[in-house]
């Protein structure tokens, strides 16, 4: 055998296997960007969904604000009708307390004399019946 030969063998073989190493390498970085890739785009869905969330949520508080704003106007005219069946129907025959004067939320009702919104006490029972 010629000594050449064995020297060109060698480097063919060195070669090869250089080339399968590389292969191996660039096989693994293909894997690796296809998997950036995959989490990448998750990445993207999952900023989509929790847009999409948040958006949910800010228009559930929002019809909930409108929703207790309603129920707000609603309770204050119930109060009034209310209020004012009283003033009419059993100012003679029920001692009223200040909580009967004015609906609670109605602009610049309050007490002229500086006295407390809050309702009179009623009277103790009559031990006699």
């Amino acid at each position: 055998m010629d000594p050449e030969l064995g020297v060109e063998l060698a480097i063919g073989a060195g070669l090869f296997v250089a080339g399968i190493a590389l292969g191996a390498l660039a096989s693994g970085a293909g894997r690796a960007r296809a998997r950036l890739l995959a989490l990448e785009r998750e990445l993207a869905s999952e900023r989509e969904q929790r847009a999409a969330y948040e958006d949910a949520v800010a228009k559930h508080f929002g019809r909930t604000s409108d929703l207790f704003r309603d129920l707000t106007r609603q309770y204050t005219s119930l109060y009034a009708h209310l209020a004012e069946g009283a003033r009419d129907l059993c100012a003679e025959r029920l001692p009223l307390g200040r909580g009967f004067e004015a609906t609670p939320l109605q602009a610049g009702a309050g007490p002229a004399d500086g006295a407390s919104d809050a309702p009179a006490e009623a009277p103790p029972p009559d031990p006699d019946g």
